[in-house]
């Protein structure tokens, strides 16, 4: 079973990453593929399995009974526990979604005004179910393409951690390495 999550988990995260490159480039992904946000969905199907796993990891419970938990390195040893098995450069590109996610956030909400709405066949720009103002066909994808980027940039944290953590299931890692 934890081997196709980590599979789920990497096909979505791979997903994540396209979907999110489209946005950069303000390809409204939505409007050609409709079911873009059942990948806001599927976190879920890999999310709380691996969060039942972590709980039953020994090593897991050693490090919190340890003075490395409260040391300023301890976001470190986490990441070592949990990804352990996990190919270095799946780690540092992990690392690097979760700095990046971060920024992405900070940087699109002064770029996002509202959510982009049709009304009455009149694409619209909405905050707070007032009209903000009246935008056109090429605006109104604009801003789906920026929302999907928010929320994709935090799929990239939630996929690369399931399929970093899952890595050590996929039957991948050879015998012979520790």
């Amino acid at each position: 079973m934890k081997t196709i999550l980590f599979y789920i988990a990497f096909t979505c995260w791979l997903l994540a990453i396209l979907t999110h490159t489209l946005t950069i480039a303000h390809i409204d992904v939505e409007n050609h593929v409709p079911y873009t946000w059942a990948l806001h969905v599927l976190i879920f199907v890999v999310w709380i399995p691996l969060v039942f796993d972590l709980k039953k990891n020994k090593e897991l419970q050693e490090y919190y009974q340890s003075p490395k938990a409260k040391s300023l390195l301890s976001g470190f040893y986490f990441c070592k526990i949990i990804f352990k098995g996990a190919p270095l450069w799946m780690q540092l590109l992990v690392g690097a979604s979760l700095f990046y996610s971060a920024l992405n956030f900070i940087v699109l909400l002064q770029l996002y005004p509202g959510s982009a709405e049709i009304q009455n066949g009149h694409y619209v720009l909405m905050e707070k179910g007032e009209t903000i103002k009246h935008i056109t066909e090429a605006e109104y994808h604009y801003y789906n393409a920026i929302q999907l980027r928010i929320f994709s940039g935090h799929w990239l944290i939630f996929y690369g951690v399931s399929t970093a953590a899952f890595y050590r299931y996929s039957g991948l890692i050879k015998q012979n390495q520790p």
